[in-house]
């Protein structure tokens, strides 16, 4: 039997098993696995708080204060939505006269419920299986437990406004439904919640074939994103907008420029281009053509394929952004998928802005190199675009096994050899 026909019997294999489980019939089994991962990521809040909860603390602050967060810290890069439900949270840990501590576990808590709802959406739509794989992957319980990013709170109004366009796509029409309505201040919800799915009207544009609904498409759910902006343009809150949040940038590490190229070629382009300059407008390039690409994919396919896009294409990429990703690995798992969320969870769980245990950091002595995270995410981001590649077919899996293996001698040749000379003397 070969490498691939074995691949393929274990996971049809497991699809059988776990899909062979009767939701409707078995609801308290359902129920035990949606508690479990719901108890894990509270879990994992016990373990502390970086900077984007303080972040939280600060804002919550400003806006019980009844002032103009945009106006008053530089550290909200964000649409309205999120601020306000900080202030709610904020409120509410006031009145059990809590600190920062218990108002993280607050807003913990409240991702964990996004999380289930999306889990519980997976199992109906799709299968058993992409709802365990999402609830259970370790870089989401991460994220919404020790993070507490609200990345997955914006996809999930994107998720639910593109089930319903998906419905909708059975009644050809060139006039605007009440559906698409609906559909359009979802995804304009999703992206003042926090802009991840910013670009995804573009592409949704660019599938319609009526002009009407193009523009609708194209317009509508920005414009509910420029107009949240409106209540607080004044006493300086103009001026925050600006700068803060669409001026706002993020460490411009371009993974997938400096870790699928060459180090040779990327030396090469520097010494013609300030490549920090064209990183964006190469991004804007990169996912406009591939929405024309991927234009006659169906509306649910199109999203999914956004959203690894959008992380392997992005100029930027930190921690949180890792969970952007979640969902389609969950629904169309592969080798690469597995590997990506295996490296995903070392790193966090080592990572001085994660959950930085000790144990792990010794494990992996790649930890203590300079500006490790840089190469790290490079990885990250190649495994995820090999994942992207076997989505598409364009790729045979067993055939860049070998190249895979080569990147990462290449990339962590040294860590390798520490951690090899490391273990041998824990042996001896």
């Amino acid at each position: 039997m070969s490498k691939n026909s074995i691949g393929v019997f274990i996971k049809n294999l497991s699809r059988s098993v776990i899909n062979k489980i009767d939701y409707k019939k078995n609801t308290s089994f359902i129920f035990l696995i949606f508690i479990l991962g719901f108890g894990l990521r509270l879990f994992i809040s016990f373990r502390g708080y970086n900077f984007d909860v303080e972040s939280y603390w600060i804002v919550g602050d400003l806006v019980n204060s009844g002032k103009n967060v945009y106006a008053n810290t530089v550290r909200y890069n964000y649409g309205p939505i999120w601020f306000i439900i900080l202030g709610l949270f904020y409120k509410v840990n006031n009145l059990f006269e809590g600190d920062i501590k218990t108002f993280h576990l607050i807003i913990a808590f409240f991702l964990s419920i996004v999380d289930i709802i999306f889990a519980y959406i997976l199992v109906k739509k799709f299968n058993l299986l992409a709802g365990i794989l999402f609830l259970f992957n370790p870089i989401s319980i991460i994220i919404t437990g020790f993070h507490s990013q609200f990345d997955n709170f914006a996809i999930l109004a994107g998720f639910i406004a593109i089930l319903l366009l998906s419905k909708s796509t059975t009644k050809v029409s060139d006039n605007l439904l009440k559906t698409d309505l609906y559909v359009g201040l979802l995804l304009g919800l999703s992206i003042t919640i926090k802009h991840i799915l910013i670009l995804l009207p573009i592409w949704l544009a660019i599938k319609e074939k009526n002009l009407i609904r193009k523009c609708f498409y194209a317009l509508f759910p920005i414009l509910i994103f420029f107009l949240s902006f409106a209540p607080f343009l004044g006493k300086g809150g103009y001026a925050g907008i600006m700068q803060n949040v669409f001026g706002y940038d993020s460490f411009l590490n371009a993974p997938f420029l400096f870790g699928t190229f060459p180090e040779s070629i990327v030396k090469i382009w520097q010494s013609y281009f300030n490549l920090e300059k064209f990183l964006k407008p190469l991004f804007l390039v990169f996912i406009i053509v591939l929405g024309f690409i991927f234009r006659k994919k169906n509306a649910l396919d199109t999203f999914l394929l956004y959203l690894i896009s959008f992380l392997v294409f992005s100029p930027s990429v930190a921690n949180q952004y890792l969970a952007i990703v979640v969902v389609p690995i969950s629904i169309w798992p592969n080798f690469f998928y597995t590997v990506y969320t295996f490296l995903s969870f070392i790193f966090l769980s080592g990572d001085y802005s994660g959950l930085s245990y000790s144990k792990i950091r010794r494990l992996f002595p790649f930890f203590d190199s300079q500006k490790y995270n840089l190469s790290v995410y490079n990885l990250l981001i190649f495994t995820i675009f090999m994942g992207f590649l076997v989505n598409l077919k364009i790729i045979n899996l067993y055939q860049i096994y070998n190249k895979l293996v080569d990147f990462i001698k290449r990339e962590f040749s040294f860590q390798i050899s520490t951690l090899t000379k490391f273990i041998s003397s824990r042996k001896n």
